[in-house]
């Protein structure tokens, strides 16, 4: 196996090796955020995905090729057609990173800004459906049956399977039809080490074949899109998404590594060259119990963001900081901690630690 890269504003949370359950409170609820990183498919190998089972070691050596911010959104967010079709649902992802919605290759067929909606209990994780502007038409879009995700609490060898399945017209086309078969494996618990520490993990395999057809009306026939993939997922307690996930693709039997997102801090990729016009980001108090002042060394830009992260990368605080010197950040209400707190204007960006103590 290979070692996980530390990026310069890494936080550590070294946890004692135990095997966990996860269960609904350690997955994602509507308002959480999260910052992911990209990697490389060729970072990983096939051969490390086989490392698994009872007290097991993960480190890969991974290098961010690019970030993305993940918001769960409240019901009440989402554009009012998709309120109204899923209103059962607890919450919708806008930029889900483990989510391919597998357009076929048919002209005049495009799939765009893409939510997915999920019910969450304490016995399962389950996508109801999706909603996306499908040939510029907004279009929600029910599963029936559902896609059982997680079956919970989860555990070490537990096993389940699925089948979903949606039909839809599609404007100018014809209709789409999809059957998802699902099956899982709490195939390992044991110890990931990344970005932010080393943390205990259950790994669950998704083995997940679909069946796509298309109906072209036009021509009166259909067209048939198959694929397999396999997604390998590795969570933790209180992390909400995975710690991290790699999607490969199996074709003739062999399984090809497409995609690689692991849970980050943001990179401050300007640090150097921000340096070396003398600015910095300066913090007081250091420990702190109700409010931290920080210098913001941005003052003149318009646009500043301010993110606090905690420990599992979650964020707790997304705001706009607009052109101001010195700004207060409260955090009376957080738990005592060490977070990271990372300022970005455009391509810049600093990241430093912060301590809460109570």
């Amino acid at each position: 196996m290979k070692r996980i890269l530390v990026f310069p504003c890494v936080l550590f949370a070294f946890a004692t090796q135990a095997q966990i359950t996860i269960t609904n409170t350690d997955l994602p609820h509507a308002g959480d955020q999260y910052v992911f990183s990209n990697a490389a498919p060729t970072d990983i190998q096939t051969s490390d995905l086989a490392t698994t089972g009872a007290n097991a070691n993960w480190n890969f050596n991974l290098q961010s090729t690019g970030q993305t911010t993940d918001t769960m959104f409240h019901m009440s967010e989402v554009p009012v057609v998709y309120y109204i079709s899923f209103l059962s649902s607890d919450y919708a992802d806008h930029t889900s990173p483990g989510f391919s919605i597998g357009t076929p290759p048919t002209a005049g067929f495009s799939v765009e800004d893409i939510y997915n909606f999920y019910n969450l209990t304490s016995s399962k994780l389950e996508q109801s459906g999706f909603g996306a502007a499908i040939n510029g038409i907004t279009v929600p879009v029910p599963f029936s049956p559902k896609d059982l995700i997680y079956q919970l609490p989860l555990n070490y060898n537990d096993t389940w399977s699925s089948n979903a399945h949606f039909n839809l017209p599609i404007p100018t086309l014809g209709s789409w039809d999809e059957v998802r078969n699902r099956t899982n494996t709490v195939d390992g618990w044991g110890t990931l080490t990344g970005p932010l520490g080393s943390q205990q993990v259950l790994r669950v395999v998704s083995d997940i074949v679909y069946q796509d057809s298309v109906y072209v009306d036009l021509l009166q026939f259909g067209i048939a899109v198959p694929r397999h993939q396999i997604e390998y997922k590795w969570l933790a307690a209180n992390s909400g998404m995975p710690l991290m996930q790699v999607t490969t693709t199996v074709l003739a039997g062999t399984e090809n590594v497409t995609s690689v997102q692991y849970r980050d801090t943001l990179i401050a990729s300007a640090v150097t060259e921000t340096l070396a016009n003398n600015q910095s980001i300066t913090l007081y108090p250091q420990p702190a119990s109700n409010q931290v002042t920080v210098v913001n060394p941005y003052a003149g830009d318009n646009d500043v963001r301010m993110m606090l992260c905690d420990a599992t990368g979650r964020v707790v605080m997304n705001d706009v900081v607009k052109q101001k010197s010195l700004f207060n950040v409260d955090v009376s209400p957080l738990p005592a901690g060490i977070y990271m707190l990372t300022l970005q204007s455009g391509a810049k960006s600093f990241t430093r630690r912060v301590a809460v103590t109570r």
